[in-house]
């Protein structure tokens, strides 16, 4: 079970390749977003119910100024595990709700390649969407090999908008330079893992005013923090 944690933590990180936020005209988002979360396990021993019980199937974003607070649900609706991104700090948190250890990596370092293709605008859930495909080259010594290949499709809204300077030491998987064109929400991505595909489909955007405190990871006195 240690090792599927791992490869969990392994899968948020590898894809930093894909989010941000909403709004229109040059007005840009803050508000809340959520999507739907589906996985498509490479092996009959995992499931895709399984994978969302343990990870999710549903997302919740708040987000302000390119800062954020993501919380993942089960199916039941339990609260399974959060990431917060704080952008002044230059990092980036995980926790599960299991547990009092949180998991954070500096955002202004990588130890993994990502090249990327633009593709055709189009049109996804009434919004037109700008493409981008990726390519991340992942350091996998821990698990008996040099590499591998890990590709990424997302599509960013070009009515919600985002800033891409807000994101300009946001080094992890080329993050910075990906934002560049992306300059919206993801509205949808689709990401090849290890184990496991994942897609991450927009339900809805409800712009309004996010406070600081609710995008700040909650550390106390018995919170043990971990650098990945």
């Amino acid at each position: 079970m240690k090792l599927f944690y791992l490869l969990v933590l392994l899968s948020f990180l590898i894809f930093s390749c894909g989010n941000a936020k909403t709004s229109s005209n040059n007005k840009l988002f803050e508000g809340a977003i959520t999507y739907s979360l589906e996985y498509t396990p490479y092996s009959a021993l995992l499931s895709s119910d399984t994978l969302k019980e343990l990870l999710g199937s549903e997302l919740k974003v708040d987000f302000k100024k390119g800062n954020y607070r993501k919380q993942y649900f089960s199916p039941g609706g339990t609260l399974l595990q959060e990431r917060y991104l704080d952008l002044k700090e230059k990092k980036s948190y995980y926790r599960s709700l299991d547990s009092d250890t949180i998991y954070w990596f500096n955002i202004t370092k990588t130890n993994n390649e990502c090249t990327f293709n633009l593709l055709k605008d189009t049109v996804l859930f009434n919004y037109q969407a700008r493409a981008v495909k990726t390519e991340t080259t992942v350091l996998m010594k821990n698990f008996g090999k040099d590499s591998i290949k890990l590709w990424g499709l997302y599509y960013y809204s070009k009515k919600h908008k985002v800033n891409p300077q807000w994101y300009k030491d946001y080094n992890e998987d080329g993050f910075n330079e990906v934002i560049k064109y992306g300059k919206g929400i993801s509205l949808l991505e689709v990401s090849e893992g290890v184990f496991w595909e994942k897609k991450v489909i927009l339900k809805t955007v409800t712009p309004g005013n996010i406070e600081y405190n609710q995008i700040k990871i909650p550390i106390n006195n018995k919170s043990i923090l971990k650098e990945l």
